[in-house]
């Protein structure tokens, strides 16, 4: 899986947050973290995503950029 800026990405529940995840099943695209990259590379395992859509408990972070790791998302393109 290849996670690129723009594509369309799912986060999945986890089962070691507390409950309820509010970020469980939000859906929004992957974005540029920092401006220059190459101080990112130490952490490749993690990406950053603007929320485009949540369910409605987590509607305030529609339109913010949040940093989730990989395995936490499902890319949905």
């Amino acid at each position: 899986m290849k996670y690129e800026l723009g594509k369309r990405v799912k986060i999945i529940d986890r089962e070691d947050w507390p409950i309820p995840y509010r970020f469980a099943e939000a859906e929004g695209v992957i974005v540029r973290w920092v401006k220059f990259e190459e101080v990112m590379r130490d952490f490749d395992e993690f990406v950053c995503v603007k929320i485009e859509k949540t369910k409605p408990e987590a509607n305030e972070y529609i339109g913010r950029k949040l940093v989730f790791r990989k395995q936490n998302l499902v890319l949905l393109e």
